[in-house]
């Protein structure tokens, strides 16, 4: 009877050390609270946006005038942290909340919804590198018999006129947003894709997600892949169709794609 006793104390000790000592700080991961902070913007203009709702792991809180919040007080764990604002549509992502520890920089770029017909892209991405670019090759041609246009950070493009889609907002310091929308499309084929332009590090630890919108509703999203062959500063994210249904790339490559 002693010695099942003595194996039972044995074990117990044992997956105590396995808890406290050998996970040390993932106690932390589930047990206790912890905070949570970012900015939202708007993710046309790349201004912040204030009065915004932010809530997570029922915490709930506003963003201030320059777009930041602060949750505090959130269940450790995966959390899901919502932010919304009347005449926006409502974004979400996942994080995993420490307790004790504050987890920085969960940002948003919430889109208005665009007209009948339009599409948004909006992409993200974390600290480095630096600067992303969007680039969208818009088929047809103009008034001048130019075959193609691409809009990127050189060539922002128009919503009123050839190639009735714009860069919106351009980002060179980090994390975001850069939007392109397309205001009328044409009936032929779209490619998107992101270009390392700036910065250390690479695409496949920048984090980087694009999100595309039609109307009210986001139709897609794309994480960046997280591996990739070194000096490739690509990243083919998706075509647009002719009949405006979407075919998914998402690979990191060597070179631009073409029309």
């Amino acid at each position: 009877m002693k010695r099942r006793t003595t194996i039972k104390l044995l074990l117990f000790v044992t997956l105590l050390f396995f808890a406290t000592g050998q996970l040390g700080g993932c106690l932390s991961c589930v047990t206790g609270t912890g905070s949570i902070s970012g900015t939202v913007k708007n993710a046309v203009t790349g201004d912040a946006l204030s009065g915004a709702t932010v809530k997570a792991g029922g915490i709930q809180t506003t963003t201030g005038s320059n777009g930041t919040y602060k949750l505090e007080n959130v269940p450790a764990g995966t959390q899901t942290v919502t932010a919304s604002k009347t005449g926006y549509i409502t974004d979400s992502k996942q994080v995993l909340v420490v307790g004790d520890q504050e987890t920085t920089n969960v940002n948003f770029a919430l889109s208005p919804p665009t007209a009948a017909g339009q599409i948004r892209i909006v992409l993200t991405w974390g600290e480095n590198p630096e600067d992303l670019d969007s680039h969208l090759l818009v088929p047809t041609s103009d008034n001048n018999g130019d075959l193609g246009y691409e809009v990127y950070f050189g060539e922002e493009g128009s919503d009123t006129a050839y190639p009735f889609a714009k860069l919106d907002t351009d980002d060179t310091t980090s994390y975001g947003p850069e939007t392109v929308t397309i205001y009328q499309r044409y009936t032929q084929k779209y490619k998107y894709f992101v270009h390392h332009w700036y910065g250390t590090g690479d695409l496949a630890h920048s984090g980087a997600v694009v999100k595309v919108y039609s109307g009210a509703s986001l139709i897609k999203t794309y994480n960046v892949p997280t591996t990739q062959t070194a000096n490739h500063f690509y990243w083919y994210v998706f075509d647009i169709n002719s009949d405006g249904s979407i075919t998914d790339r998402n690979v990191i490559q060597a070179s631009a794609p073409t029309l």
